[in-house]
């Protein structure tokens, strides 16, 4: 006798995929258990949040479902669970900028551009904030610049079928785009645009200087296995010089005992002074050229896969693929895939909702088919 009008498809929305209500998790993985978090409003109040009954139902419903919950029997609902369906501009209809196509000077941001959450709608609001108050510099962040970048990116050019939420797997630099590394990515960019304050500003100078400093220091000390080894270092014998940089941190050595080791195998060279100086430099400066050089190999490799897959983007993928068998894919990977079957690597990253990864996994997927059936992996090429 009650329903909830969008979520059963009586009415014509489309539910949010990761944040949804109850009675769609109900209708989605039936025959499960659902949890249920109590969360205390406060320390001077009985009010009680129940995390996980989000719920559109009738209140007379709501009240029923509440007191067949062990401990909830004599609870009373302070504000029955709603929901709300509204429109939204197809997002392909705006520029990077967030600027609409037909009306010239309309920002838009938020839920209209399809987006759902509170940071995707804030991160519209400092785009189209920005770039509304100085329309003739637009501010545009690219993939590789925010996570803002990825977003705006994937709405304005592939548009969404269903509430678009933001996560680290569709943004294919996601090893770069760190909260550690925020203002050597946007300070720059902030300052142009109006802002980033000149303080701020020189401040971000400073610490720039002195993390370029220490990395520096770190990589210009190249030592042979051997030499690492007589100073108590445990690693393989393979001939290959390595740096002090690698050395921090494969072996998460402290700075101290690495300055020590240098100056045992340098002397006086102003390679090891250099080293020492590090000690005397603000920590966070230091800190931070050590996160930028653990990182290298693995952005390096992230660097190759993004190669390989713009390399590869032609490859044809067999018309009985089944998606579902493929693994490292998401279960919305999965369905949009199994939905508009794409005929190349490329056609399924144009795809709403497909991830970068989700293409690189069918790159993968694919290469590993052919070569157990011994197909030549240089056929099955389409033309874009």
């Amino acid at each position: 006798d009650a329903r909830a009008v969008f979520e059963t498809n009586d009415g014509h929305g489309t539910g949010p995929r990761y944040c949804p209500s109850l009675e769609s998790k109900v209708v989605r993985f039936p025959g499960r258990e659902h949890r249920i978090w109590l969360e205390p409003e406060g320390l001077d109040t009985d009010v009680v949040y129940p995390n996980g009954i989000s719920v559109s139902l009738e209140p007379e419903a709501q009240m029923r479902m509440l007191k067949t919950i062990p401990g909830l029997q004599e609870a009373e609902i302070l504000q029955p669970g709603y929901g709300v369906e509204y429109d939204y501009v197809d997002p392909r209809e705006l520029r990077p900028s967030l600027e609409t196509k037909r009306c010239k000077g309309l920002y838009l941001a938020g839920q209209i551009n399809g987006t759902t959450g509170y940071e995707e709608a804030a991160a519209q609001g400092v785009m189209a904030g920005a770039n509304a108050a100085r329309p003739e510099e637009p501010l545009v962040l690219s993939r590789s610049d925010a996570y803002i970048g990825v977003l705006i990116d994937d709405l304005t050019r592939r548009g969404t079928s269903e509430p678009y939420r933001m996560f680290s797997s569709r943004a294919e630099y996601r090893l770069s785009l760190r909260p550690d590394n925020a203002d050597f990515r946007l300070t720059s960019l902030g300052h142009i645009h109006g802002l980033v304050g000149q303080s701020r500003k020189d401040a971000f100078e400073k610490r720039a200087s002195g993390v370029r400093e220490a990395i520096a220091a770190l990589d210009d000390v190249q030592l042979s296995a051997t030499q690492w080894q007589r100073q108590g270092f445990t690693l393989s014998q393979d001939g290959r010089y390595r740096s002090a940089a690698e050395m921090l941190t494969a072996g998460r050595v402290p700075m101290q005992r690495l300055c020590s080791a240098v100056q045992d195998v340098l002397g006086e060279d102003p390679r090891s002074a250099r080293m020492w100086g590090l000690l005397n430099m603000d920590r966070s400066y230091v800190d931070h050229a050590a996160v930028e050089c653990y990182y290298r190999p693995y952005i390096g490799l992230q660097e190759r896969n993004l190669a390989e897959l713009r390399r590869d983007e032609a490859l044809e993928l067999p018309d009985d693929l089944d998606y579902m068998e493929v693994g490292a894919l998401s279960a919305e990977d999965k369905e949009k895939l199994q939905q508009y079957r794409p005929i190349s690597i490329a056609h399924a990253g144009r795809i709403p909702g497909v991830t970068p990864s989700a293409q690189f996994a069918l790159l993968k997927y694919v290469r590993k088919q052919r070569r157990r059936s011994g197909g030549d992996f240089t056929e099955g090429v389409v033309q874009l």
